[in-house]
């Protein structure tokens, strides 16, 4: 059995956790998604930091709703679901060729 503290003593002051890391913004030659999805193409090659949904807000233009957007996100995902192959179309990887019609 451990022996009892000693009475008048304190609690072992708490170690500070270090900080957080900092996430670095990407280099400058990455293209931006914005400008990669063509409106009007057949088909789109995804880019290093695209997702379904700056592809379909590309094809939408900018003045798309979220909820126009949404809706873009699920025809491309019903378009393209087994070329993705992760089962979530949230998951997509460059060079994956994509319908857009």
């Amino acid at each position: 059995m451990a022996a009892p503290a000693p009475v008048g003593t304190s609690a072992p002051t708490p170690v500070a956790s270090p900080p957080a890391a900092t996430v670095a913004a990407p280099p400058a030659t990455v293209p931006s998604p914005a400008a990669t999805a063509r409106a009007g193409a057949a088909t789109h090659t995804v880019r290093f930091g695209e997702t379904l949904w700056s592809i379909a807000q590309d094809q939408l233009g900018r003045g798309a709703s979220a909820a126009e957007i949404e809706r873009m996100v699920a025809r491309l995902w019903r378009l393209n679901g087994a070329v993705i192959g992760t089962g979530d179309p949230s998951v997509i990887y460059p060079g994956q060729r994509l319908r857009l019609r």
